[in-house]
């Protein structure tokens, strides 16, 4: 048996109202709330042929996400934690540390 699932389509106060109290934000588009950068905007990169690597960077944390493709249709995640952990960019030989890269935010400053 094969469940089928609505989409939930929240009006503008609504997304407003679950922001001021989640964890992490989330984007607010045509009514849905969504890992618009993680699914939609990933999947669509990953059409690009010469696409390598995709790269997320948090905004409230030391961490980085790291997409690499290995393959046509195969990708390898990794996760960087911490300001001593460095990223490393494979398909342009570049590497970095986290606390470079987050040199002037002060988290806290950060609205969550």
């Amino acid at each position: 048996m094969v469940l089928k699932t609505e989409k939930r389509y929240y009006t503008p106060e609504e997304y407003l109202e679950l922001e001021e109290k989640a964890e992490y934000k989330n984007e607010y588009r045509d009514g849905e709330i969504k890992n618009y950068d993680k699914i939609d905007k990933f999947k669509y990169y990953r059409s690009i042929p010469d696409f390598q690597e995709y790269i997320m960077i948090d905004q409230y944390s030391f961490a980085v996400e790291q997409f690499t493709k290995q393959a046509e249709g195969q990708w390898m995640f990794r996760e960087y934690e911490g300001e001593e952990a460095v990223l490393i960019l494979n398909s342009i030989d570049f590497q970095i540390a986290l606390r470079e890269i987050y040199e002037r935010v002060n988290f806290e400053l950060v609205e969550e």
